[in-house]
């Protein structure tokens, strides 16, 4: 679960917090990656480098309990493209699939996921004073045997609201299946990059 509030300045900067509740194995897969860090200089400058932000405050709570969940706290910064009084925007602000997973035009093995998953993330993204989004983007629903997703995105007054939820209900896939499998995760990755144009009102 992934709430991120942020505020959007004429100048393309936007400055917010993302708070994170883990569970079970994503709280586990966390904690594995602060136990192999170097240090947490490095690892945050890591979690910079993944978000493309500037991390001005990183805290977890329970990252060393033995419990099921965790939380995690980020105070950042982001710098938007933009040109005169056009700014580009993705309104998820920070990518949860920025790559696809998978490559291989053919499998011959089935594909087995660790285990089953499910990521929720709210993103309200307050815009400057006199701005506006040029064109909303349309909902997409992707779905294929145990896999569902949805991404929308809607305005109330001066605050962009983007919510994305992916549930993976169903671990193995057969190679039969890779295709459908492969079309989806690519085409989620697409999705995940698409950019909001943010214009000021003439």
């Amino acid at each position: 679960m992934i709430s991120i509030l942020s505020q959007l300045d004429a100048n393309g900067l936007l400055k917010g917090k993302r708070t994170s509740r883990l569970y079970e194995e994503a709280a586990a897969s966390l904690r594995r990656t602060w136990r192999n860090a170097k240090d947490s200089v490095e690892q945050i400058h890591k979690f910079q480098e993944e978000d493309g932000i500037e991390i001005q405050e990183y805290t977890t709570t329970g990252r060393t309990d033995f419990s099921p969940s965790m939380d995690e706290q980020i105070t950042f910064t982001k710098q938007c493209d933009g040109a005169g009084d056009i700014i580009y925007l993705n309104p998820l602000v920070m990518i949860p699939f920025k790559e696809a997973p998978f490559t291989a035009a053919e499998r011959t093995l089935p594909v087995e996921f660790p285990y089953k998953q499910q990521i929720t993330i709210n993103s309200v993204i307050t815009l400057p004073e006199g701005y506006a989004v040029e064109e909303m983007p349309k909902p997409i629903m992707l779905k294929f045997d145990g896999i569902n997703v949805r991404i929308g995105s809607t305005i109330s007054e001066n605050q962009l609201n983007t919510q994305l939820k992916f549930t993976l209900s169903k671990t193995f896939y057969t190679q039969t299946e890779y295709q459908d499998l492969k079309s989806l995760f690519d085409r989620l990755t697409e999705c995940n990059k698409n950019i909001i144009t943010i214009k000021k009102a003439e």
